[in-house]
């Protein structure tokens, strides 16, 4: 981020979030979640279908805003969450799952890495460009909580950065 730019106030995202992800028709009404709901769903946030994955963006994103827990060890999934937004890992490495999974299963990862990739390929493609730079504000202002006080978490959240702001033309 560039250091003269100042951090966006919480506010002044939640009015970014609620203009790039609106709850107008019925079909969305009907699926807003509780914060139970979208605790569960933060780890998750990914498996969604593209046509869904835009609605429960928003509710996670807006949820967060008032119930992060403050707290780097127990963060309800918030973690996850900011893991799930690095689009750049859409590329699933053969590497990644040697490791998991042993270098004698190398040839069977190399198939499983060619369809987890085209699986998660894109997964952010249905993301508009408000809702991009909503996403991009959201992370600048999460930067700051101390949910993400360790430098492993800031490094996932620069990822973040790093992907939505491509995105944005930033």
């Amino acid at each position: 981020m560039d250091k003269n730019k100042a951090i966006p106030n919480e506010e002044a995202v939640r009015g970014q979030l609620r203009e790039a992800f609106p709850v107008e028709d019925a079909r969305v009404a009907s699926a807003l979640c509780t914060h139970e709901e979208l605790v569960e769903v933060r780890s998750s946030i990914c498996s969604f279908r593209k046509e869904d994955l835009p609605l429960f963006l928003g509710q996670v994103l807006l949820d967060l805003l008032d119930t992060h827990t403050g707290d780097p060890i127990d963060s309800e999934d918030a973690d996850q969450f900011i893991v799930g937004l690095d689009g750049s890992l859409d590329r699933v490495s053969v590497d990644a799952l040697c490791d998991t999974f042993g270098e004698e299963q190398r040839e069977e990862m190399k198939a499983a890495s060619k369809v987890l990739t085209q699986f998660n390929t894109g997964t952010f493609d249905c993301v508009n460009q408000k809702q991009a730079n909503a996403i991009v504000s959201w992370l600048e202002l999460a930067k700051t909580w101390d949910d993400y006080k360790f430098e492993y978490e800031q490094e996932k959240i620069n990822a973040a950065l790093k992907f939505w702001r491509e995105r944005c033309g930033k």
